[in-house]
């Protein structure tokens, strides 16, 4: 396939350019080694970019436990779906209602709820977490 193109030479060029309030602007130009240059401009394109202020704060927790049972709910009679084990990092999503429940996401992906006490957190206070169902 090479063979057949090598006496053909395509060149492109993308200029970029500000222009008053208008913004910022792109084009495209082609042209080829050929005695019937052929230049082709595509139409202006605007770039619209827009921000949102988000202010973030990851809060970790580590299990300070030997076997720590991952909870369906934030509640004791809820189903156990995992343990973590002691050291274990998660990443803690939010705070139940009564501020005694964290729940947490581990590194593969599992969801669940654990007893606060039962954790470390790294990165900021209980008191800045969100409260989640």
């Amino acid at each position: 396939m090479f063979r057949y193109l090598s006496g053909i030479t395509i060149t492109i060029i993308l200029a970029l350019s500000v222009m008053g309030s208008a913004g910022p602007t792109a084009s495209i130009a082609m042209a080829t080694k050929s005695a019937s240059s052929m230049t082709r401009t595509l139409p202006t394109v605007t770039p619209r970019i827009t921000t949102t202020n988000v202010t973030s704060t990851i809060i970790t927790g580590i299990d300070k436990v030997t076997r720590l049972r991952v909870r369906e709910s934030a509640s004791l009679r809820s189903k156990v779906l995992f343990l973590l084990i002691r050291g274990q990092s998660v990443n803690i999503l939010g705070l139940s209602a009564t501020h005694s429940w964290l729940k947490i996401e581990t590194m593969d992906g599992k969801i669940g709820w654990v007893s606060v006490p039962f954790m470390r957190l790294v990165g900021g206070k209980l008191s800045k977490l969100p409260v989640v169902q």
